[in-house]
């Protein structure tokens, strides 16, 4: 009966809704940097975003991945800020927040079409939340309408449109999560209630959610109800503000009271639904989801009450925001809500991993990882200036070791933070085939020693890399998700996936090493030494081929045992299977062509290149069809990139082909006879 009571004044009709606003005498708070070590500590604590639990900071860098386009922004002044120093404005000094420009847009035709004024500001710019929030109603009116059309029907303007939508939207999740410490709570000083909540908190509400519960039904029905008793002192409260008999309650003061009630707790779930953005509190030991203050409230009122420790907890996490702006008070109420937070986690079993990930993401191996391979191809074209300088040949040839490790020992963490094999989703396969591609090129550069290996792998180094962080950018989410059912085996992961993969980086390498051939030939290379080095050419792109081939079979049959494993069926000619299969398929004619001498070196190095239009069509092209058992690897927006990748292949393709004609056609002109005199 309590339930059906509060459910029915939770949810009564408009009368008191309301737009949460923060209490009128919170001071606008100063924009002085944040303590490095209290950030360190805020960069801890640990979340639950995804299925996954996270240090916050990693949450932090990808939202203002997504929203900023890169993981750093700048206040008004010129100052930079890290994500996690960003996010703890958004949370704790909102007023802040809102002048950073933090928001990407790259296209001026996106605020033309939303009314915001942009003279003088350059095509791609960056705007702060204060200079679209004019036009948020305008955004979202165009964003609904696009959203009701298919994303394949969506032209440029209108995904532009959504994606400025999506980010605003997140951001104010942000923004407001604290809304429920920050609001003063509509109680007057004459109201009964005021006895019960004097100090108008959001923890002290949700403690004391029975007897407000109670009370509720009470002044509703006029009598106390029998079912759900109260302890007795929580009774000993309720007769605190409730008189022993209520059907001698004046009408005035009922009707005030109830007022009063039904707008506290109007105010109450409006504030529980804008604070869903962070899951920061453990739950009880028998619950796996994390919780926000609105679950707080949906526990309180309709589970009964949570344990002491976990709403001394959100006490502390409601104080963080009301001590902000005094930096010794702050550091007090970050550190204790921190420790206990990760106290919890550890009992739980969920934190051990957390300063790992931290340091992941704080060391970025990745990012120079990129830097280094891009200087590394810069030292190796610098050997093909002095091919006598054995020095700098040998620092050329070590150099790559060094980002190379740098990869490998990001790719490692992320293994040890996930418990998985090295390639789980899309973006670790670009991660690992570069690893996989830079390691052979190295292999290769031992035994050949023409720089030319060193070279391209270089090269394929950087922009591995560099595609990984596009593509991070791109889609603005952790890439370490949970997993789907289907790819929740460790052992087929480590198998088929890593398998295939290694497969898709030796292809790939191949494949760009024959551009080097094919460009050679089209510019006339033929000096001294030249036969040699189109020889040792065609030499490394057949040799990586069949080491592709060896593992695009086995990674191609693993997969087909793993599906007969989970969908009980070796093949279904699903697109994902065709695709490994297509490259199986074309390695195995590159080769037997070659065998049989029906391509000779042109041939095998314009068939190596259109190789990789198979493996990207493989690997990420059947992906888009969204169809298949495993159109879980559909990507949104890459479709452009692919088409721009297949135009420059044929493009090559169509070089060698024209390498291999010109001289036939040539050669079948007739000869010009003179005219006799």
């Amino acid at each position: 009966m309590i339930r059906l009571w509060l459910t029915l004044i939770l949810f009564t009709g408009n009368a008191f809704v309301f737009a949460a606003e923060t209490s009128d005498t919170e001071t606008i708070p100063t924009p002085t940097p944040w303590e490095p070590d209290v950030v360190q500590m805020f960069k801890t604590i640990p979340i639950q975003e995804g299925g996954r639990i996270k240090p916050i900071s990693t949450y932090a860098g990808f939202l203002l991945l997504r929203l900023n386009g890169k993981r750093e922004c700048r206040t008004p002044d010129g100052r930079r800020m890290t994500p996690s120093e960003w996010f703890m404005d958004c949370l704790l000094r909102p007023q802040l927040a809102q002048e950073y420009p933090v928001f990407l847009v790259d296209d001026t035709a996106v605020l033309d079409a939303i009314g915001v004024p942009h003279e003088g500001r350059k095509k791609r710019d960056r705007y702060t939340y204060a200079e679209l929030a004019p036009a948020r109603e305008r955004l979202m009116d165009i964003a609904q309408r696009a959203s009701n059309t298919p994303p394949q029907q969506l032209n440029m303007l209108e995904a532009k449109i959504l994606r400025l939508a999506q980010n605003l939207q997140d951001f104010e999740k942000v923004i407001h999560h604290f809304d429920f410490a920050r609001y003063a709570y509509s109680i007057p000083a004459d109201s009964p209630l005021a006895t019960l909540l004097p100090e108008k908190r959001f923890s002290e509400i949700v403690k004391k959610a029975r007897i407000i519960a109670v009370a509720a039904v009470a002044l509703h029905r006029g009598e106390l109800p029998n079912a759900e008793p109260l302890n007795p002192n929580d009774e000993e409260l309720l007769r605190k503000i409730l008189p022993d008999s209520l059907q001698n309650l004046d009408a005035e003061t009922r009707t005030h009271t109830i007022e009063t009630l039904e707008r506290l707790l109007n105010e109450v779930d409006t504030l529980a639904a804008r604070s869903d953005a962070l899951a920061a509190i453990p739950p009880p030991d028998s619950e796996t989801e994390w919780l926000t203050p609105g679950d707080f409230v949906e526990h309180a009122f309709f589970s009964g009450p949570l344990p002491d420790a976990l709403l001394q907890m959100l006490s502390l996490y409601e104080e963080l925001p009301r001590a902000a702006n005094d930096p010794r008070t702050f550091r007090s109420c970050l550190s204790s809500f921190a420790e206990a937070a990760i106290h919890r986690a550890q009992e739980r079993g969920e934190y051990k991993k957390i300063p790992l990930e931290v340091i992941l993401y704080d060391t970025q191996p990745f990012y120079y990882s990129l830097i280094l391979y891009a200087l590394c191809f810069v030292l190796a074209a610098l050997t093909w200036i002095s091919p006598k300088n054995r020095r700098l040949a040998g620092l050329a040839f070590i150099a790559p070791l060094i980002p190379t490790a740098l990869l490998a020992y990001g790719i490692t963490l992320r293994c040890i933070i996930r418990g998985r094999p090295p390639v789980t989703t899309l973006y670790e396969t670009i991660l690992f085939a570069t690893a996989v591609a830079v390691l052979i090129a190295w292999i290769v550069e031992w035994i050949d020693r023409k720089k030319i290996a060193l070279s391209i792998g270089t090269l394929l180094g950087a922009a591995g890399m560099f595609l990984a962080f596009k593509y991070e950018a791109k889609e603005g989410v952790d890439t370490m998700p949970s997993l789907v059912a289907v790819l929740d085996t460790n052992f087929w992961l480590a198998t088929h996936v890593t398998t295939i993969t290694i497969g898709y980086g030796a292809g790939l390498l191949a494949g760009a090493i024959a551009h080097v051939y094919i460009f050679a030939k089209f510019i006339g290379l033929n000096s001294e030494g030249a036969d040699e080095f189109y020889e040792s050419l065609t030499n490394i792109v057949y040799g990586v081929l069949c080491f592709a081939l060896v593992f695009s079979v086995l990674g191609t049959v693993l997969g087909g045992i793993w599906a007969a494993e989970s969908w009980g069926r070796f093949w279904g000619w699903d697109p994902k299977e065709n695709g490994a299969l297509l490259i199986v398929l074309w390695q195995l004619t590159i080769l037997h062509a070659r065998k049989g001498g029906y391509i000779r070196e042109l041939g095998l190095h314009g068939a190596a290149v259109f190789q990789n239009v198979v493996i990207a069509f493989s690997w990420w092209g059947v992906n888009q069809l969204g169809v298949g058992l495993h159109s879980y690897g559909q990507t949104t927006g890459i479709m452009r990139a692919l088409f721009v990748f297949y135009a420059v292949e044929f493009t090559v393709v169509a070089f060698a082909i024209g390498l291999w004609l010109f001289p036939r056609f040539s050669s079948a002109q007739p000869a010009v006879k003179s005219i006799p005199k």
